[in-house]
């Protein structure tokens, strides 16, 4: 009776110890979360305070920021300014915004911060009410509605027209994404450029319009770097003060990244849960157009650096964190 005891009970610990290893189990490895133990384990004295920009670029660090909750405090505001300023006056020590926006701040604060990573690389689409458009060139006289007139995507907007023999001075600017999508109601823009998540929205709205072209695999044909779009800035000064904080956000950040670019059924449920998209069908829709990927060291240095040549943005070798 005790023999059987025994190997019942070796038999139990065996399963047990199959079980775990079941549900740890994990075929890509850069999404196998690094941190196995309980949170509490890891929770610091003070919460690093993360400043990000409503839309794409809080939505690429939302599940570092929902997962890491207990280490880091984010928080989503409607304008670059509102993060500059708690960048400036130590409000925040870490945002997340527009590239050109962050090597703005890099230069009007005379390198008080620096460029961690980039999130994503292009998430903008050209949509068309028809199948005229084929290529870029067939733009070529015609009228483009888009929005953010000045800004960085602006110039990359402009650069990939140009290199193909269009006239960027056809694009008509809105206020906003939200206005540019509205001309769809009733189909007076044929042709916009759109954001994810506006992009995606309209198609499933509007039946009647496309997507003609993807600029993300247009700025390719021209670019040998990625379309670097959404950055990740940290106070200098706190990165010198902590560099543990920051190898773990290296790390964890592309763990996070990389689980809403390759999660096709979890990410979409995750995005709609956090109030990130309305719908989990939109949420499938979006993410592919979003084009998360997660750069740093010198391959985010190379592809920093062209997109910045075309916003005629110049910023010395310290912007990189490297």
């Amino acid at each position: 009776m005790k023999t059987f005891r025994r190997i019942t009970a070796a038999m139990l610990a065996m399963l047990m110890l199959l079980g775990f290893a079941a549900c740890g189990g994990n075929t890509d490895g850069e999404e196998t979360d690094i941190l196995t133990e309980t949170a509490t384990s890891y929770i610091r004295d003070t919460k690093t305070k993360i400043a990000a920009l409503n839309g794409i670029p809080g939505l690429s660090i939302s599940k570092f920021a929902s997962d890491r909750e207990y280490n880091y405090e984010t928080s989503y505001h409607d304008t670059e300014a509102e993060i500059a300023d708690l960048i400036r006056n130590g409000g925040a020590d870490m945002a997340v915004m527009p590239l050109d926006s962050a090597a703005k701040l890099y230069n009007e604060t005379s390198g008080a911060v620096q460029l961690l990573s980039v999130t994503t690389c292009g998430y903008y689409h050209v949509l068309e009410k028809g199948e005229k458009i084929k290529s870029v060139a067939d733009l070529n006289g015609k009228t483009v509605y888009a929005a953010y007139k000045g800004t960085g995507f602006e110039a990359v907007a402009a650069h990939i027209l140009k290199e193909n023999g269009v006239d960027p001075e056809k694009i008509q600017f809105k206020a906003t994404d939200k206005e540019v999508a509205q001309l769809t109601a009733d189909g007076t823009a044929e042709i916009l450029i759109l954001p994810e998540p506006y992009a995606s929205k309209v198609l499933n709205n509007e039946t009647e319009y496309r997507k003609a072209l993807d600029l993300n695999a247009e700025w390719n044909k021209i670019s040998e770097a990625p379309l670097a779009q959404t950055a990740v800035v940290a106070r200098t000064e706190f990165i010198n003060a902590n560099p543990d904080i920051i190898s773990e956000f290296l790390s964890l950040g592309k763990i996070s990244v990389n689980y809403l670019r390759t999660n096709t059924y979890a990410a979409p449920v995750f995005l709609n849960d956090k109030g990130f998209a309305e719908t989990v069908e939109l949420a499938t829709a979006m993410i592919p157009g979003i084009n998360f990927n997660f750069l740093s060291g010198e391959e985010m240095k190379t592809a920093v650096g062209a997109v910045l040549a075309v916003c005629g943005i110049t910023v010395d070798d310290a912007f990189y964190k490297v």
